[in-house]
């Protein structure tokens, strides 16, 4: 990336309280109208590292640039930030109209503009004729909206945004998430949201930085993060996943063959870089495994692994079901299968083969 194009980068942030590393050597460059997610759990640094840039906590180490310029001793206001928090922070005694006005008022905006420009505001997340109203007069999705017309009102450089949708039901999270995306592209602007929702954060972003334990364990695009985890936390964390320790028998071309306990043997693709005797974790995604009663296995399936189980639990979810599967060597297995109008799912105690092509079996390179 050019270095006129990087609107946000940080270069070596590393935040320490006392002897606690909260933060280590983080490193990131953003493009103008980038959406960028922090996604890790509780606790891997990625709310600290978000009000580093907002200048709310001052890094013990690196830069913080925006834009080009170098921030990292501004204070908050002179960084020309938007931020939104997950508890919306609205004044209870203003009314929505001056609640998206506040930021205006320090910026000297005439009086006879700032109407126009909340009236703008409002349209833009669909509130329009509700500024005379309190915020107890409002739900919880519309209440995030004003805090959005809030931070978007003053024309930040960068939007920052902490778990902005965590307090809301799934429902209405699942419809503000399309929302936001919808406006953050309209507005181009270059967007920081941190969340420890794996669906959010592979519904919104254009790349994903996975956290754990104050360090970025890897930064991609959904598709690379979901499809090439780069170690057992990410391919743990994100996705259902099944992770077995494995060794490697053989490799041949692309395809490497793998033990597992027991001597179960696996076929997995994209394995031309490891060799006989290695020991890696073996990742399959539930969803890419098919579940077939012992009446209608099918026959002669190209470059697909065929292994026999028990179905020993079940969780039915509506639109697809988990099967909890005892496999030959007596290791569970995870599988998930829509759910359709030909039949009941199959029931514990069902002997069943299980179809996994090579490409859904990868082993992991740490």
């Amino acid at each position: 990336m050019n270095i006129k194009d990087r609107d946000l980068e940080l270069k070596g942030i590393t935040k320490k309280f006392g002897s606690f590393t909260a933060v280590q050597d983080f490193n990131i460059a953003m493009r103008k109208g980038e959406f960028l997610s922090f996604l890790g759990p509780s606790g891997c640094g990625k709310t600290t590292t978000l009000r580093m840039i907002a200048g709310f906590i001052e890094p013990t180490e690196g830069d913080i640039f925006i834009q080009g310029r170098k921030v990292t001793e501004l204070p908050p206001y002179k960084r020309n930030i938007g931020m939104v928090f997950q508890n919306y922070a609205l004044f209870p005694h203003l009314t929505v109209f001056d609640n998206i006005s506040f930021g205006l008022r320090y910026r000297k905006v005439a009086k006879p503009d700032v109407k126009g420009l909340v009236d703008e505001m409002l349209e833009l997340v669909e509130l329009p004729g509700l500024g005379e109203r309190k915020p107890a007069e409002l739900s919880g999705g519309q209440q995030q909206r004003v805090a959005l017309a809030r931070a978007l009102i003053i024309k930040p450089k960068v939007l920052l945004m902490d778990e902005p949708l965590s307090n809301l039901d799934a429902k209405l999270r699942e419809g503000l998430r399309i929302e936001l995306r919808q406006i953050q592209k309209e507005l181009g602007i270059t967007t920081v949201f941190v969340t420890h929702d794996q669906e959010e954060a592979l519904t919104l972003s254009d790349r994903i930085a996975v956290m754990d334990q104050g360090r970025v364990t890897q930064i991609g695009t959904p598709h690379e993060i979901y499809e090439t985890p780069q170690s057992t936390f990410e391919a743990s964390f994100i996705g259902q996943s099944n992770l077995f320790q494995s060794r490697v028998q053989a490799v041949q071309d692309d395809t490497v063959t793998v033990s597992l306990k027991g001597d179960l043997t696996l076929n997995a693709a994209f394995g031309d870089q490891f060799k006989a005797g290695d020991q890696r974790e073996l990742l399959i995604r539930a969803e890419r495994i098919r579940v077939l009663g012992k009446a209608r296995r099918e026959h002669g399936q190209d470059r697909m692994n065929v292994i026999k189980g028990v179905i020993e639990n079940l969780a039915y979810l509506g639109g697809n079901v988990h099967y909890y599967i005892r496999l030959e060597n007596n290791e569970l297995m995870m599988a998930i299968e829509q759910t359709s109008d030909y039949g009941k799912p199959l029931q514990p105690n069902d002997n069943v083969f299980l179809e996994i092509s090579y490409a859904s079996c990868r082993l992991l390179t740490e």
